[in-house]
This record gives structure tokens, C-alpha cells and sequence, in this order.
């Protein structure tokens, strides 16, 4: 399937996958330098990596340090160019943040009136009935979750954008990814963790933060660097996440 990812060696050395296809949302959390940022490169590499820009387009809120995390991957043919305002299709600030979360709900509700018209209920219907007019899949990423909730003057909005969005997204293939270290439960509520079924904590200081992450509490002082605590639907286990190295983005990133 076009977006299945790694999430690493489970007990036993075995590989374990995941598919955010059918999650359809997916939310990381830890402390900072568990891991979190490495999980986010293998996620998308593993992306670009197996599809061409045809099936899988991706879209990036990266607020960190000006967008220096994610800027890597601003020239690829993958990246989103078409939204104003937002060069490359990595927002790097609050206010380009709410230009692209706008954009990914009205692409949302533009799919989902063509697939209505047509009686299709999903991407796939639609891609099997249109084989020549094909519509990729839809990635959006933001680093980090908590600056964009709590930002004083776009908070607000962009929290209900973001409601709107994992309401209607899934059949108009969609997929929201977000990490954060923050374990305010103002940050990561209830309504988040609900429509964020596929979720992955790194290592946290206390049993309260592994809890309101994967409702587990194994994720409490996980070393070393890379392990993780991996939920999604009933399935929990502990993981040691894959490491992807400087050099092997540049090279996928080339290629």
C-alpha cells in the first residue's frame, strides 16, 4: 500500500508495519532527542521512496527554528506548490500554517462533492473508476502540534481546521501526521486522540504523559534513543524504531 511505513524491530527482532491508509490519522509524542524527528523522516521517506508524486503529495507544517526540520525536502517532486503564499508547500510560520490547513479542507470538501456526484465513497472508488484521472493521496505534517494550538492569535482557528479536516479527510484520502512533546492535555485533548487511533510515544518522564499517548504506560524513561511505544486499535507493543541516517534523506531526497 502506497503509505505503509516501518515502525521497527518488535520483541523477538520481528518487523513490524503500519499502514496510515487505514489509521487513517497518526500522532507521536516524547521528550525531545527520543526519537521523534528520526520517526518523522522514516515516515516520509518511506513515502516518496515508494510513490511517485502521481499517488502520494504531501504537505508540510514545520514551525520549528523556521522551518529547518522538514526545508530539506522543499525541492522534491512530491511537495504541494500551488497554495499562495506558502513557497515549496512547507508553512513555516502560525499564519502560513492556517493558509494550508484551509487549503487541505477545501481540497477535502472538493473531492468529496466529486465523489459524491458519482456515488463513490472513497479515493480508491474513485482511482478504479478514473483510472486516467487519477488523484493522489494527500499527506499533511505538522511539527510541532503544541505551537500550533497554542499560538495567541491563530490557535483557535487552526484547532477548528484541524477538527474539520479529521472529520471528512479519511474518504478523500487525507492523512493528518503530527509529533509534539508537549503532554498538556490541552494540547492533546480528547477530540485528538480520538481520531488519532495510529499513535507512537518515544520517551517520557512520567506515566501520566505515556497514558494520554498510547494509553500504556511502557513509555516511561525508554532508552535508548529510538525506542517506542506503538498503538494502534488494540495493538500495543514496544518497538526499537528504524534510524535513517543525514545521508539517506539526501540520497531519497536526490533520487
Amino acid at each position: 500500500p502506497a503509505l505503509t511505513f516501518l515502525t521497527g524491530y518488535a520483541e523477538g527482532k520481528r518487523l513490524r508495519w503500519a499502514n496510515l491508509e487505514e489509521m487513517p490519522h497518526f500522532l507521536g509524542g516524547g521528550q525531545t532527542l527520543g526519537g521523534k524527528s528520526n520517526m518523522m523522516h522514516v515516515m516520509i521517506c518511506s513515502f516518496i521512496a515508494r510513490n511517485t508524486p502521481d499517488d502520494v503529495r504531501l504537505l508540510f507544517i514545520d514551525l520549528k527554528f523556521n522551518g529547518i526540520e522538514l526545508g530539506r525536502y522543499r525541492d522534491i517532486p512530491h511537495m504541494i506548490n500551488a497554495i499562495k503564499d506558502v513557497p515549496g508547500g512547507i508553512a513555516k510560520t502560525p499564519e502560513e500554517g492556517i493558509t494550508v490547513l484551509r487549503w487541505a479542507l477545501a481540497e477535502a470538501k472538493r473531492r468529496g462533492k466529486m465523489f459524491a456526484k458519482e456515488d463513490l465513497q472513497d479515493l480508491r472508488k474513485w482511482n478504479r473508476r478514473h483510472p486516467n484521472r487519477k488523484l493522489p493521496y494527500l499527506v499533511l505534517m505538522v511539527d510541532e502540534l503544541a505551537q500550533l494550538r497554542t499560538d495567541m492569535t491563530h490557535g483557535k482557528e487552526s484547532y477548528h481546521l484541524l477538527q474539520e479536516i479529521m472529520a471528512i479527510s479519511r474518504a478523500a484520502g487525507l492523512h493528518f501526521v503530527t509529533f509534539t512533546q508537549s503532554s498538556n492535555r490541552r494540547v492533546v485533548d480528547e477530540f485528538i486522540k480520538i481520531n488519532m487511533p495510529g499513535r507512537m510515544c518515544f520517551s517520557v518522564p512520567d506515566a501520566p504523559s505515556s497514558i494520554l499517548f498510547v494509553n500504556d504506560g511502557r513509555a516511561v524513561g525508554l532508552m535508548p534513543a529510538g525506542r517506542a511505544v506503538y498503538r494502534y486499535g488494540t495493538d500495543t507493543y514496544a518497538v526499537q524504531t528504524p534510524l535513517i541516517e543525514a545521508s539517506d534523506i539526501r540520497e531519497i531526497v536526490t533520487n
